[in-house]
């Protein structure tokens, strides 16, 4: 069994190391934006586990600007 969701968000990367990159998902109850520790923490939630029949699986595709 395949589980499927198809999600997009974006992630502004900063050049100034001193402010948090941020992530805006128009589909999570957090606010936009949010910082992206605050994002992977709050809604991938890397340390739930889960059942041993699953797995976790994430691509990602990068927009980049000139």
């Amino acid at each position: 069994m395949i589980l499927y969701d198809y999600h997009v968000i974006c992630v502004l990367r900063r050049k100034e190391t001193s402010l948090p990159d941020l992530v805006w998902d128009l589909d999570s109850n957090l606010p936009c934006p949010s910082p992206l520790a605050t994002y992977v923490a709050e809604t991938i939630r890397p340390s739930f586990q889960l059942f041993s029949e699953f797995q976790r699986f994430s691509g990602l595709y990068m927009l980049r600007y000139s």
